[in-house]
């Protein structure tokens, strides 16, 4: 059904409804109560002619105050709790309708209708929109005054009525017009000190993103996940009884949020030292027209050549950094043909590779020339190979291509449990990286590249409680005469059950992707300060992998441990310590390469080669030490 049909059969279910209690009420009166219920959902952005009309605001209007986007976003989630007295309308109040009397009253909440207690106090932080951003007029205004925020429709097909807090970030500092010392051309500097020798790409390790390009998400949800949504939805009508009503885009909302790893877009992220990039990418279909995105359970807001070129220009801009991208759907090396990329033809692929081939033309390795394990990094630069591509599906993808590695070479390490299996989970890691030197040597024999996940995935258990959290957080609590499902009870109370976690808070259940990216951030620097630490002792067998991948990049090369996300929600007390800590994740990595630089320098005299090495290296070492290891235990 489109859009307006569903809203007319609704109307008109509504309408009938409501028509059989009209005989208690004069006709002025019920032509008032059923034009403001009618009214909502012509401004939930269904019918876009209102959006046509000139923003006024209104004296009184207290989200006019706000002049930012994230500052009336901010306004928006923190309502953490309302009272009943300052949401109900006024002629509700005033109604003698048995109901109230009897000390219940009737909320409009984006269209849904819910008892509640008189006088109660609501819990509802991603359900009451105090505030409302309206992107036309660029204004804030609240939801009375909606009807100028209605746009017409975006990429993905939804018509906008509010930013979502996705589009209109919250409260982080915004990232800084200039990017940081050194790390855009950290490459470039060690090259300039002449001691990287005959030192191969394989004897470093490139600080890397997983799911590089989840920062630019749409709202369109990829074709092979469109199951899931509807699973959710299914399962949230199930739960209200019904009475769900979401706002178009709302949904996919909340699964974006479920599918974000990064915040920093992908210029950002190789100015901040990142030289390992997760390229996920499928064929889809949108708006009737098949094209290559980047997914990671929706699609990108731009088909895959646009997010290309931004590297391209990049790499244009910094002529002595080398990148490597991984090309794959999901982050599988071996899988092939339509286990790979379903129902997408080798024909289909190779047009994609030909357009790859022409954006970074002349700066793409070739095989028959240059080899990651023998060719020196610098022959690498001098010979603007600097483009290294590992593909997934190598053989159909490329057609064997000689400027392509195929990703089956990639030998990676993914932590089994996860996050949410904490003891387990740090055990694996430091087992892995205890003996990172001797695996590589057995990989590079094999011509292969060791790569470390530390990424944690959301779970089926975790969407599902976020999902109740989010859309059915006021059910348990407010909603009289119905008895709930166990898991319901079970789910709100606490999801705690699933996480092995020493301590952790019994009503904690993280609501996003990045509430899980950040919690890893906070084990994973553990692991890497300590074996850090190990190789500088020297002691045997510890070292890093050629490349790690992790989620929740930060400014300054960093990644988050704190508790504000990087999103700016915040998810403890507004004085909390540690909000914002991090971690200095690429100035580890930097001091680890510049130690295999620098080490076959000789000490036993100062060359102006072994000055230069330790510049550079305490230069790194500064940086390093103003965001050190740091944990803690309170929530």
């Amino acid at each position: 059904l489109s859009e307006s049909t569903i809203v007319i059969n609704y109307t008109s279910q509504f309408l009938t409804a409501r028509m059989k209690k009209i005989t208690s009420m004069s006709m002025m009166y019920s032509v008032k109560i059923l034009s403001r219920f009618l009214l909502a959902y012509v401004l939930a952005g269904v019918v876009g002619a209102l959006g046509k009309e000139k923003y006024q605001t209104t004296e009184g209007d207290l989200c006019a105050t706000y002049k930012s986007c994230s500052a009336c976003t901010e306004a928006h989630y923190n309502a953490q709790q309302t009272t009943t007295d300052e949401i109900v309308q006024p002629e509700l109040r005033a109604t003698n309708n048995n109901n109230f009397i009897q000390g219940q009253k009737r909320l409009l909440r984006r269209g849904n209708i819910t008892k509640i207690k008189k006088n109660e106090t609501l819990d509802w932080p991603h359900r009451r929109p105090t505030c409302i951003w309206c992107p036309k007029s660029e204004t804030c205004t609240s939801k009375h005054n909606i009807a100028a925020c209605i746009t017409d429709r975006d990429a993905s097909g939804i018509n906008v009525v509010i930013q979502y807090e996705y589009n209109c970030p919250l409260g982080p500092i915004p990232y800084p017009n200039d990017p940081p010392s050194l790390l855009p051309d950290w490459m470039g500097a060690l090259l300039e000190t002449g001691s990287l020798n005959n030192l191969t790409l394989v004897d470093w390790s490139l600080p890397g993103t997983h799911d590089s390009l989840t920062y630019d998400l749409s709202l369109t949800v990829s074709e092979g996940d469109a199951g899931e949504m509807k699973v959710i939805e299914a399962l949230l009508h199930k739960l209200s009884g019904g009475t769900i009503k979401l706002l178009p885009g709302e949904l996919e909302d909340f699964f974006r949020l479920q599918a974000k790893t990064q915040q920093l877009t992908v210029q950002q992220q190789l100015d901040n030292g990142i030289r390992f990039i997760d390229f996920r990418l499928m064929m889809e279909n949108n708006h009737h027209t098949d094209a290559w995105y980047s997914i990671h359970f929706m699609q990108s807001k731009q088909n895959v050549l646009y997010y290309f070129q931004q590297i391209r220009d990049w790499m244009n801009l910094h002529p002595n950094e080398i990148v490597v991208i991984w090309l794959s759907k999901h982050g599988s090396t071996s899988a092939t043909g339509n286990n790979q990329y379903p129902d997408v033809t080798p024909e289909q692929k190779q047009e994609l590779w030909r357009q790859y081939m022409d954006i970074f033309e002349g700066l793409i390795l070739d095989s028959r020339v240059s080899c990651i394990h023998k060719t020196p990094i610098k022959d690498l630069i001098h010979r603007d190979h600097r483009l290294i591509t590992f593909a997934s599906d190598y053989e159909e993808f490329t057609g064997l291509s000689p400027f392509a590695l195929d990703a089956a070479h990639i030998q990676n390490f993914v932590k089994g449990d996860g996050v949410f299996h904490e003891f387990s989970t740090m055990q694996a890691n430091m087992k892995y990286l205890a003996n990172a030197d001797t695996n590589n040597r057995d990989i590079w024999n094999q011509g292969g590249f060791s790569l470390m996940g530390m990424n944690t995935e959301g779970t089926s258990w975790q969407i599902k409680a976020a999902a109740k959290h989010r859309f059915l957080h006021w059910f348990k609590k407010n909603l009289e005469g119905k008895e709930l499902e166990m898991d319901t009870v079970e789910l709100f109370s606490s999801c705690s059950s699933h996480i092995k976690i020493p301590g952790v808070s019994r009503s904690w259940c993280p609501e996003t992707l990045l509430d899980i990216s950040q919690l890893s951030s906070f084990y994973n620097q553990i692991a890497i300060e300590t074996t850090s630490r190990m190789i500088e002792q020297e002691m045997p067998g510890f070292g890093f992998p050629n490349a790690f991948y992790l989620d929740g990049l930060d400014y300054d090369g960093t990644i988050r441990t704190g508790t504000q996300l990087l999103n700016g929600s915040e998810r403890s007390a507004p004085t909390a310590s540690h909000k914002t800590s991090r971690y200095a994740y690429v100035d580890t990595l930097l001091a680890y390469n510049i130690r295999k630089a620098c080490a076959s320098e000789s000490k036993d005299f100062a060359t102006d080669k072994q000055w230069t090495c330790y510049s550079l290296a305490e230069a790194v070492s500064k940086r390093k030490a103003k965001y050190p290891l740091e944990v803690w235990e309170q929530p």
